[in-house]
């Protein structure tokens, strides 16, 4: 029964400490590219024909979609966002490998 009261105690302390909800902007060699990746991207686009650089071609066997998710939108108007990336609206892209075509889009 002690130790059930000391860990309510300690885990209504650690609920009374503030968290900081300003987050550091300052690029270090350990966090480079996170602000454009986590940046607000509302765009839509969709079957985005992609070519390669490189003199090689797809393989035959990859057919089908890749699909990810990642951040999408935090701010809204002047005043209204999230807090919390975790919170925000998501944004999905997607790539269609269909033969020697490769699409890419986004939403």
């Amino acid at each position: 029964m002690e130790a059930l009261s000391i860990l309510l105690w300690c885990l209504l302390a650690s609920l009374s400490i503030s968290h900081p909800t300003k987050w550091s902007r300052v690029e270090t060699e350990y966090n480079q590219g996170w602000a454009n990746y986590l940046a607000d991207e509302p765009s839509e686009y969709h079957d985005l024909p992609l070519s390669w650089a490189l003199n090689t071609s797809i393989p035959a066997w990859l057919q089908g979609s890749y699909v990810k998710n990642g951040p999408g939108q935090r701010k809204f108007g002047d005043d209204r966002h999230y807090s919390s990336y975790l919170d925000s609206w998501g944004k999905l892209h997607k790539f269609t490998f269909n033969g020697e075509q490769v699409t890419f889009s986004g939403r």
